[in-house]
């Protein structure tokens, strides 16, 4: 567990508008996607997560690795790297981290079951807690819960919305060509 009061945030910018990254030493606790065009919204948005509530927020104007990857994803340029993200997960059970973790596996532009999710970690009959352990992912994009679809149709996307979730399936399918092998 980390210890520390104060988080560091970034902004990176797409062609949607400034997304937020938050992070506390070397690890990321947080991507906030586009969804609102200023940044105090943004900012107001991090404020809010249960584990950045309370905590000094300090703006930090370097450029990392993820917040150039971000803006690669959303401008749809080709990226030459997927690079290896430090997240912090410890705050969730071991359940929704081997759930978060194993959406690493799930290519650019495919989409899985929230049943076959299940059946990958071990627990076939766990496909409604499957998408709660999705509505608690810090790291969209990062983590593709968006990936990840209903039976019958596309289910949700956390608070970001299901408009988003096609968003970002559209975006992916659309440029498949441009992403890496993984």
């Amino acid at each position: 567990m980390l210890a520390w009061d104060c988080v560091y945030y970034r902004f990176y910018d797409t062609p949607w508008g400034p997304g937020l990254t938050a992070y506390c030493d070397d690890a990321l606790l947080r991507v906030v996607l586009p969804a609102w065009l200023e940044k105090e919204r943004l900012l107001s948005f991090l404020k809010q997560d249960s584990f950045c509530r309370d905590k000094k927020l300090f703006f930090n104007a370097d450029r990392g690795e993820v917040e150039e990857f971000l803006e690669a994803y959303f401008a749809n340029r080709p990226l030459n790297f997927v690079p290896v993200f430090n997240l912090y997960l410890e705050r969730f059970t071991p359940f929704v981290r081997s759930v978060l973790w194993e959406l690493q596996t799930i290519p650019w532009g495919e989409v899985i079951t929230y049943q076959e999710l299940a059946q990958r970690i071990g627990k076939p009959r766990a496909q409604r807690a499957v998408g709660l352990a999705l509505g608690k992912n810090p790291f969209p994009i990062l983590l593709p819960c968006h990936r990840v679809v209903g039976k019958k149709g596309l289910g949700g996307f956390s608070s970001y919305g299901l408009r988003w979730k096609i968003l970002l399936l559209s975006l992916e399918i659309s440029r498949n060509d441009c992403f890496p092998e993984r």
